[in-house]
């Protein structure tokens, strides 16, 4: 999954150094991946931009606006 987009926000802005990204973790109790500082990906965003669950159609409608 390309998270680029979300590069640009201040959660997920410091994950452009490859030493924080590196420190990803699963979190078993959200289930999902998380970062030092509190970026964490909603597991149904996960899998709608991999084209699988219930959301994935509305997913894709809204990924444009979360780049802009």
């Amino acid at each position: 999954m390309d998270i680029t987009p979300l590069l640009d926000t201040e959660a997920f802005s410091p994950l452009r150094d490859p030493a924080v990204f590196e420190r990803v973790t699963v979190d078993e109790d959200l289930g999902t991946i998380v970062w030092p500082g509190g970026a964490d990906l909603d597991p149904s965003v996960i899998y709608a931009a991999l084209g699988l669950g219930p959301n994935k159609a509305r997913i894709k409608v809204l990924a444009p606006s979360i780049a802009a």
